[in-house]
């Protein structure tokens, strides 16, 4: 026995195990033995299987399919009862647990109401058609839970909020209330924003110490080789993306390249948010795109503050493209990353530049793009469906200037007037890809007149060129004036007449005659009789 370890596991193999007591008596505790037969068991098979179940526990791996004869079925067949029903938890023990409030557990809660009128404000914050709560909003809220921990308002407790990352937007509504859980770490400062149960925003706040060794000194940017770009100018151009902010969220007051002013409207989020709009201001991108990721963001409210009493409110700001830092008043953002916001391209709306009613014959003069723009609108409402849209422009070769008369031109006189050029101006960016323009001299294979939407003539309209022509396409043509007898005869009308700064253009297209079941209504705004005719049809 004396070479057997303490920990050994010792099966008996023997009619009785008697030898048990002798083998524990002389190895320990530790080892473990096992009897395979009792004289004491009631039913040795049993007490069998139960010791090959402790030599399982012990870590041993026992080939049961020996216990069984030759043939084997496995799996079990179907009317074989589950042990699952069999096995059940013991309950008879009770015993008391802590319970802690969910509102309580994860740090502070903030209540988001539009309804209230100290938040109304950001109903302002409108990016692509919806209600979405700021970036600089999630900022604020660890700085406001911050300073409570130190038991002091917002404007005492200088911060520097770093490595912040935006993991989810959060959608305002203004029937219903947001629930934001903040919680701060006290030992190191990292926080986190959550709504709904899912993470918004993490990120790290500390104390600001000694902010005049914090700040970045930014040279002085030149700025006149911009144009001067208006508050109205800037949310013009927002708005074009998809940012309809409005109210306080319009902060930026002047743009100017790399420098400009922001207004002080007395809230902390939409002022911080006005300096991120400030990249998209100066950007080229026609894209939506929200902040993803800012690396650190320092506020000295205190300074800040006299310096808004100083300026009347417009603080002076600075965005350094090179080290990506944006500095307003005692405000600094450094490493701001944004991310394209998804289209939506099925719920977004048309967005509405301007409106204004312009009659067929339009007698004030018009600029040529304008004009263009125009005469498009009008053959896009009467083309049966859009796939692509075909413009042929035909041209005199003798009308044309020289090549060496057009080097001799002034640059600064210089226009953009061809067709390709002005449609890309006119025309949003899906259509001008579909485009199709053609420029010729003649085109001799008069049946190919029909593939195309807009023939533009820069040459005489001869009865000979018109007789050619059939009723699948509108003709644009610039002259003074028109036979309109001559168009008559070749059962010809003209659409629209307008009048622009390089000449006048008519817009041609041939009559189409009716089919019989089509009945011609008149509406008129002055009586009502073509109700009635209406409703007989």
């Amino acid at each position: 026995m004396k070479k057997v370890p303490h920990d050994a596991i010792v099966i008996e193999i023997s009619p009785k195990g008697l030898l048990q007591t002798i083998i524990r008596r002389n190895l320990g505790a530790d080892a473990k033995i096992v009897g395979l037969s009792s004289d004491t068991a009631k039913d040795n098979r049993q007490h069998l299987l139960s010791k090959i179940g402790e030599l399982f526990l012990a870590g041993q791996n026992p080939n049961l399919l020996n216990l069984y004869d030759n043939t084997k079925h496995f799996p079990v067949s179907r009317a074989t009862p589950s042990l699952a029903p069999l096995v059940e938890w013991e309950r008879s023990m009770k015993c008391k647990v802590s319970y802690y409030s969910p509102e309580r557990s994860f740090g502070e809660s903030i209540a988001v109401d539009l309804m209230d009128p100290t938040m109304k404000y950001l109903e302002g914050h409108v990016v692509d058609g919806r209600i979405i709560y700021p970036v600089m909003g999630y900022a604020f809220l660890a700085w406001e839970i911050f300073a409570r921990l130190h038991k002091k308002p917002v404007s005492e407790v200088p911060v520097v909020i770093s490595s912040v990352k935006i993991r989810r937007m959060t959608l305002l509504h203004k029937d219903e209330s947001v629930i934001f859980n903040v919680n701060i770490l006290t030992s190191n400062g990292d926080f986190e924003v959550a709504e709904g149960g899912q993470v918004c925003c993490i990120g790290n706040i500390k104390i600001l110490t000694n902010p005049e060794n914090q700040f970045s000194n930014l040279p002085e940017l030149e700025s006149n080789d911009f144009p001067l770009m208006t508050r109205d100018d800037v949310y013009y151009k927002l708005r074009r993306i998809g940012f309809q902010y409005q109210n306080h969220f319009q902060g930026i007051s002047e743009c100017r390249g790399s420098v400009g002013r922001l207004k002080w409207c007395d809230y902390w989020i939409p002022f911080l948010d006005s300096a991120i709009h400030y990249t998209a201001a100066t950007s080229t991108s026609k894209e939506i795109y929200l902040p993803e990721s800012i690396e650190r963001i320092l506020i000295d409210p205190e300074s800040h503050m006299k310096i808004i009493t100083e300026l009347e409110n417009e603080i002076p700001l600075k965005y350094d493209m090179i080290p990506n830092v944006i500095q307003c008043g005692k405000v600094e953002i450094r490493g701001l990353q944004l991310i394209q916001l998804p289209e939506k391209r099925s719920l977004s709306k048309p967005k509405l530049e301007k409106y204004q009613f312009i009659p067929y014959n339009f007698s004030p003069t018009l600029n040529l793009y304008d004009c263009i723009h125009l005469v498009i609108q009008i053959v896009f409402e009467n083309m049966n469906e859009f796939s692509t849209f075909r413009v042929l422009e035909l041209y005199d070769k003798k009308s044309e200037e020289p090549e060496e008369k057009k080097e001799e031109t002034d640059s600064s006189e210089k226009e953009i007037k061809t067709l390709p050029e002005i449609l890309k101006t006119v025309i949003s960016e899906e259509i001008f890809i579909q485009t199709i323009h053609d420029r010729v001299e003649s085109l001799k294979d008069s049946s190919k007149w029909g593939e195309y939407d807009l023939v533009v003539i820069d040459k005489d309209l001869r009865n000979g060129l018109l007789k050619e022509l059939n009723d699948s396409f509108f003709l644009l043509h610039e002259s003074d004036y028109i036979n309109g007898n001559t168009l008559k005869n070749l059962n010809y009308a003209i659409v629209s007449h307008l009048y622009t700064d390089v000449g006048s253009f008519f817009l041609i297209k041939k009559k189409v005659v009716l089919p019989d079941h089509i009945n011609l209504i008149h509406i008129k705004t002055n009586t009502f009789d073509w109700v009635d005719e209406l409703k007989s049809h």
